[in-house]
């Protein structure tokens, strides 16, 4: 059952009752176009929607608004990721980049690992791509089939902790696991 992008929402909101204001970089049809050229990649409409109904989506989620030069914009972040380098696994002294290069960061990075869309997963029908996690230095994994997919299953693990604010709105929304 997919639950829609307006009630993640909610559920997502509920679980940060401190952030009422909408975020004031929302996403505007010139930012998408631009991220959607310079990644080569057509974000999810979910995605959009999600990001442009939430006030806290900020919280989690990468900028898709017009703030380009903000540290959490999915370009820069983006950007920062592509750069990440460890030693070659067998070869002495030489380095390698090691993000994969069809992933694109769509998460804050917190200790530096990423929810990434996968641009090599689109699925035409749907419009959605799959969402993996990535950690530096070669750790992947854990994919979610849709962007909706991917938040219900993150509200639902931050609702279940004890101590979540907002957890019975967020679970009445997105059910136990």
């Amino acid at each position: 059952m997919t639950i829609p992008i307006a009630e993640l929402a909610r559920a997502y909101d509920a679980l940060h009752p401190e952030t009422t204001d909408p975020w004031p970089f929302p996403p505007t049809a010139s930012s998408i176009r631009r991220i959607n050229e310079t990644l080569s990649i057509q974000l999810p409409a979910s995605l959009i929607q999600f990001v442009s109904v939430s006030s806290a989506c900020h919280h989690w989620l990468a900028s898709l608004g017009e703030d380009y030069d903000a540290h959490h914009h999915i370009l820069r972040m983006t950007s920062r990721a592509r750069k990440h380098r460890r030693r070659a696994l067998g070869v002495q002294g030489r380095w390698e980049y090691v993000k994969p290069a069809s992933f694109i960061p769509i998460n804050h990075g917190y200790d530096d690992d990423y929810d990434c869309l996968d641009k090599n997963t689109f699925d035409l029908s749907t419009g959605e791509y799959a969402i993996g996690y990535w950690a530096p230095p070669r750790i992947s994994g854990g994919f979610q089939h849709t962007f909706p997919d991917y938040m219900a299953s993150k509200i639902r693990a931050w609702a279940e902790h004890p101590r979540a604010t907002g957890r019975a709105t967020a679970l009445s929304i997105v059910g136990r696991v």
